[in-house]
């Protein structure tokens, strides 16, 4: 789930395929498939006005419980040899309707894994790179 959810970063991921699928639900949203052998998860995507990907939701378990609503949202777009990808990544559990608890997220990063001893975020910097640091 976590290289589906994390592939709006690397668009050519998000290409159809045979384990790939993008299904329309209404003018501004899709279901992204993604199956491979047993694995089968998917997110409903909603783009922006100018048709770029703005949120990514799903069901993520959190920790050993109940899968609840997970949601990355997506923005400032920058062109890196002419694709454009989001530098900006927010993601975490909706506990209630509009709230999010995110385990790490601040402008330019990306928690990309986290339990509750140590979290990991994706670090985007204007020259490309990236880099992976634990979180306090």
């Amino acid at each position: 789930m976590r290289w589906l959810g994390e592939s709006v970063c690397f668009p050519t991921n998000l290409l159809p395929s045979q384990h790939l699928r993008w299904l329309p639900i209404d003018d501004n949203s899709a279901k992204l498939e993604f199956d491979y052998g047993d694995l089968a998860v998917s997110f409903t995507v909603i783009f922006d006005a100018q048709h770029q990907i703005a949120e990514l939701r799903t069901l993520r378990n959190m920790g050993d419980g109940p899968r609840q609503p997970w949601v990355t949202k997506v923005s400032h777009y920058n062109s890196w040899n002419g694709v454009l990808i989001p530098t900006v990544l927010e993601a975490g559990w909706e506990i209630e309707k509009n709230t999010c608890h995110t385990p790490a997220s601040t402008y330019r990063s990306l928690p990309i894994m986290a339990d509750s001893d140590l979290t990991i975020q994706l670090i985007f910097s204007t020259d490309q790179h990236h880099i992976c640091r634990p979180i306090p």
